[in-house]
């Protein structure tokens, strides 16, 4: 298992790109992670969660991986590769799913 997570500043790019991923290879989910010291609707990231549970060789996550951070940074967000060294994206503590 390998986790993704793709960060946009807009709720609807997120719910766009959720969309557009293939649910059947993913389970994703779109959260909002509120900015530390931020009270307000502006100091939000929208998270994009994606799960992917192929046992897939190394060079094929990777490329999965790359492919997931060009999409995200095809729509003005990044990948949020903090914990790429063990191949997983750790979810933010303070992160609630968007509802």
């Amino acid at each position: 298992m390998i986790e993704h997570l793709l960060v946009f500043a807009e709720r609807e790019v997120a719910d766009a790109v959720a969309d557009g991923l293939d649910r059947h290879a993913y389970t994703v989910r779109v959260l909002r992670e509120t900015l530390s010291g931020e009270d307000d609707a502006d100091g939000a990231q929208w998270l994009v969660h994606v799960v992917d549970e192929r046992d897939l060789p190394a060079v094929d996550a990777d490329a999965e991986r790359q492919r997931l951070s060009d999409l995200a940074r095809d729509n003005d967000g990044w990948y949020d590769d903090d914990d790429e060294a063990d191949g997983q994206a750790a979810v933010a503590p303070n992160a609630s799913p968007a509802g």
